[in-house]
């Protein structure tokens, strides 16, 4: 059985028509014809911005600006659902206080930022994987979040190993904290672990778990 969150999604009638539309039922990413990903200034855009020649309209400026900063705010406010929503695998096992997929997001980061180097593995790239893999948002991201569906990288294969060792740990600590079996979490993700990484975290979180009983 796999248990996935939630992932924010914006049709292509929305207002944040830069973001990409996403269908989680058949795992595909779609870009809006429309569409204007938001990306950030880069150093050699933001030193044009202050760099100006004689020839560039300020008025201009000033629009382009305002118009990513617009957008990015809508961006940040559609993520503030990553915050407030939770995960639904441990709401429909009425878990008290359940996760919301940022906390599920958050602690797969710090997986890749404390993991131990592993040849041919980009860190950066599986923070940010990480980061992005239950939203999309922009080219790059959904990039990185096509190539972690299609599990087409070493980066996407640790990725994946640290999403199912996030719900593996958060599980155990629900069971110690409030008395429950959620043996089902542990029973799907058995077996499953691409990499050594992802088999020595899961072995020590299930000696863990053994231990406590």
């Amino acid at each position: 059985m796999r248990i996935r969150s939630r992932a924010l999604w914006c049709s292509r009638s929305s207002s944040l028509g830069f973001l990409p539309s996403l269908t989680t039922s058949t795992h595909h990413l779609t870009l809006p014809s429309n569409s204007k990903p938001y990306r950030p200034l880069s150093s050699s855009s933001t030193s044009r911005v202050y760099h100006m020649s004689s020839s560039t309209n300020p008025e201009d400026l000033s629009s382009s600006s305002s118009s990513s900063a617009s957008s990015a705010i809508d961006f940040l406010s559609l993520c503030h659902r990553l915050k407030t929503t939770k995960r639904a695998g441990w709401v429909k096992r009425d878990v008290k206080n359940p996760e919301s997929i940022a906390d599920h997001m958050y602690r797969m980061g710090l997986m890749a930022l404390i993991s131990s180097d592993i040849p041919g593995v980009d860190r950066d790239k599986c923070v940010k994987m990480a980061i992005v893999h239950d939203i999309a948002e922009a080219k790059e991201i959904a990039d990185l979040w096509m190539e972690y569906e299609e599990n087409s990288s070493p980066e996407a294969k640790v990725v994946k190993d640290f999403d199912k060792l996030e719900m593996i740990l958060q599980a155990q600590e629900y069971e110690n904290d409030q008395g429950i079996d959620l043996e089902e979490f542990f029973q799907s993700t058995a077996g499953k672990f691409q990499t050594e990484l992802g088999k020595a975290w899961a072995s020590e979180i299930a000696s863990r778990r053994k231990n406590k009983k």
